[in-house]
This record gives structure tokens, sequence and C-alpha cells, in this order.
């Protein structure tokens, strides 16, 4: 359960939140928009207050790994982030001819610097190119949803390691029964073929 979550079950403003635990509004803001940790101390009045273990609040993992390969991430790498469940995953921010993406945490020697405001937002893998668009219409209403590109094989391999919320898969033998498969349309493409004038019609049809 996130801070705003159960800050808003106990019927609580951040005001009052902050006054009965003794720690800032300003404070409380910036752990719901996933800009900060509290310390120890702050960590346990914040619970304490709205009667909850500390640990049902702020589970952290001590290390942050990448979605794809569960490594952990070299000091400077600049990433796109989220939670899935207790473990903060990463992918890299493709810059060029991969892509153009923004990236909103900091590799630090201290752990990972997020960079401005966002909620954890969902995580899958696949091999859907939908999955792109997705994950930008998602950060544009403040979400840090984060999707990768692999195979169907190597989605499972990192649902199954907890790694991502969900994974895409094709086709009907290559998921293990511990995942159940929910099978819909996601999206239609329409291309065009562009070639020298002087073939004859339809000749792509061959």
């Amino acid at each position: 359960m996130s801070l705003h979550e159960a800050r808003v079950a106990a019927g609580l403003s951040q005001s009052e939140l902050a006054a009965r635990s003794g720690v800032s509004r300003q404070m409380i803001g910036a752990i719901e928009a996933g800009r900060h940790l509290p310390r120890v101390d702050a960590a346990m009045a914040l619970a304490g207050t709205l009667g909850l273990d500390v640990t049902d609040l702020f589970s952290v993992t001590s290390e942050t790994v990448d979605i794809l390969s569960g490594k952990s991430l070299s000091q400077g790498e600049l990433v796109r982030s989220s939670r899935v469940g207790n473990v903060e995953v990463t992918a890299p921010a493709r810059v060029g001819a991969e892509g153009w993406d923004v990236a909103d945490s900091l590799s630090t020697e201290e752990g990972l610097r997020r960079l401005g405001a966002g909620s954890d937002g969902i995580v899958i893998a696949g091999c859907e190119p939908g999955l792109e668009l997705l994950e930008r219409l998602l950060r544009e209403t403040g979400s840090r949803a984060v999707a990768v590109t692999a195979s169907t094989r190597k989605s499972v391999e990192v649902l199954a390691g907890g790694r991502a919320h969900a994974a895409v898969v094709h086709g009907r033998d290559t998921v293990t029964p511990e995942f159940p498969v929910d099978r819909f349309h996601l999206a239609s493409w329409r291309v065009g073929l562009a070639a020298p004038d002087d073939r004859r019609p339809h000749w792509w049809k061959a």
C-alpha cells in the first residue's frame, strides 16, 4: 500500500498527517509523488500514525535492477524506472536511432535518484509495437509506466523473475501454466509499400 492510499483510507489530509506524525507536509507530498524516501524515524512515525507496519509502506530493495537482464546498474546511467512489488526496475533511456525517451531516474552511488514527479506505473515486457505508445500515453498522465521490447520467451522469464507486472505473449505453447493468459486484439496497423514505378501492379501479392 502506498502512503497516498493509506492516508486517504485513514481520511487524513496531507497537513493532518504531517501534524500528527511530526513531519513536514512538503515531505509527505514528495513521498506520495515518488520523489523522496523518508529516513527510518520519519517512516516509522508515518506508519505508526496510520496504524500500519513500516514495511507495509516503505519496503525498499537494496538493489535496483535492469528489467531485462536482472543485473545491477552502473553508476551514472540515465533510465526509465518504476516499481514491481518491492523491486525498483529500470530500462535504458533510448536516444537517437533507438528512440527518444525521457529519462526519469539517474543511477548514483547512493542508489537510484528520481528526476521529477510521477507515480509508479505498470511495467510490461513483450514484442508489441503498441507498448511503446502505451508507455508514452501513460507517462503523459504522470505514470512511470515502462515498456520493454523482448521476445515472448524473454518476457515470460522477466515476469517469472518478478521484474514486470505482465508479459505480452504470442503463440499458445510458450507460456508456463503458472501464468494465465488473457487474449485480445490490441491494435491494427495499416502500412504502405514504396517501390520503383516500373513494377507491375500488385507485384507484391506474389
